[in-house]
């Protein structure tokens, strides 16, 4: 289990995973707002200076946009959203943190993230023109 770390998986890969921010509140958590959670992403600085092909797992694809698109990882893998739960014209309508008809709710973004739409189909809300999906991904080396 990799919570807000990496390993070297080979000479070429490094693998990263970023704990999901439910478990982390941040530095200047404010009483009045309890639910004031973010993810840990310090430990990224070293990540993304790595030598070789980076791999980051992190379950929350709503973290790419403020804390990792900009970071130099090549591959990053989510979920969370369920594809949108309910898909009208090839489009989730709701993600559970991004709220109504979510950014990323599935497919690949910026050559970059990959957001797969999940198999779990036991939300009280069921999955609508919205079908379940293992990703196959093939990393070929140069």
């Amino acid at each position: 289990m990799l919570n807000d770390s990496f390993v070297r998986f080979n000479e070429e890969i490094v693998i990263g995973g970023m704990t999901s921010y439910f478990y982390h509140k941040c530095e200047k958590y404010d009483p009045e707002i309890p639910m004031a959670l973010f993810p840990e992403v310090a430990w990224l600085d070293e990540f993304e200076n790595q030598e070789g092909y980076k791999i980051l797992l992190d379950h929350q694809p709503d973290n790419y946009d403020p804390y990792t698109k900009k970071r130099n990882i090549d591959l990053i893998l989510s979920g969370h959203a369920h594809g949108g739960q309910i898909r009208l014209f090839g489009k989730g309508l709701y993600g559970k943190s991004q709220g109504f008809l979510p950014k990323y709710d599935g497919g690949v973004f910026d050559q970059k993230l990959v957001v797969s739409r999940g198999l779990s189909n036991t939300l009280p809300i069921p999955r609508l023109w919205n079908s379940t999906e293992i990703v196959f991904i093939e990393i070929k080396g140069e």
